[in-house]
């Protein structure tokens, strides 16, 4: 049996793992970005889809690391994917001053991503394979599966990448005027090996109302580039959301 983590989120919580980040946004006015831009990015594309969503975030890594900061590139530093430039996004409702997002085309499998930075006329430019998409996956859409446990299994990637796997349903929680109710509750177990199989037990189930969950496979390839930075660290990400019904004795 897998060694796992697992971490439940009542909806309402918010979860920024790469955004959040403490620290006000300074300028790259008079920054050296291979000397203190640390960057990071994330491309993510659901199986079989036609296009995939990328996202982008520079740190300012010349400051103690309490005190880090997001830099705001200026408007001729640009970060693109396939020829595609990723635009400033203000995202005031979670609490970030910036980032930068866009919908790209997505590639075939066997092809590549093309990243590139145009940093005031000095470019730069990276290519990166996605991983694997999903196949063999089980069960199926729409399967029934029992709160005793069940297995998921799907074709192994020969890539050097790890699944996560997020179980989503809707749970019993105390409200905040201290009456029991319904909420929606998220079951993550990440960083797993990509080998093809994992068993999700009863401890895992009891805790989710019987009725539609939904099961989500993100497998993920992790690549460091610096690409015109200090450091750069590239998240490539295929997911697959499979809607279950949940059922059997112990509700």
């Amino acid at each position: 049996m897998h060694k796992r983590t697992r971490a439940l989120i009542v909806s309402g919580a918010v979860a920024l793992p790469l955004l959040l980040i403490a620290g006000c946004p300074t300028s790259s006015e008079g920054i050296d970005l291979t000397e203190r831009g640390e960057l990071t990015m994330v491309i993510t594309r659901a199986s079989e889809s036609t296009i995939a969503t990328a996202t982008a975030q520079v740190m300012d890594s010349g400051i103690i690391a309490i005190a880090d900061r997001k830099i705001t590139l200026a408007d001729d530093q640009i970060l693109s994917i396939n020829e595609v430039p990723l635009t400033a996004t203000t995202l005031t409702d979670l609490g970030l001053d910036t980032a930068v997002a866009a919908v790209i085309e997505a590639v075939e499998d066997d092809e590549e991503y093309t990243i590139e930075f145009d940093n005031q006329g000095t470019k730069t430019m990276i290519d990166v394979s996605p991983p694997e998409d999903f196949a063999g996956v089980e069960p199926d859409r729409l399967d029934e599966v029992d709160r005793g446990g069940f297995d998921i299994v799907w074709d192994a990637s020969n890539d050097d990448t790890l699944v996560s796997v997020v179980i989503t349903g809707q749970i019993y929680a105390y409200l905040e005027d201290g009456s029991l109710g319904i909420v929606e509750g998220t079951l993550s177990l990440p960083n797993l090996p990509d080998d093809g199989e994992l068993s999700i037990g009863a401890a895992e189930l009891n805790q989710f109302i019987n009725g539609d969950i939904t099961v989500t496979l993100t497998r993920e390839m992790t690549i460091s580039q610096k690409l015109g930075f200090t450091e750069g660290t590239f998240y490539l990400r295929i997911t697959l959301e499979t809607p279950l019904t949940l059922a059997g004795s112990g509700t």
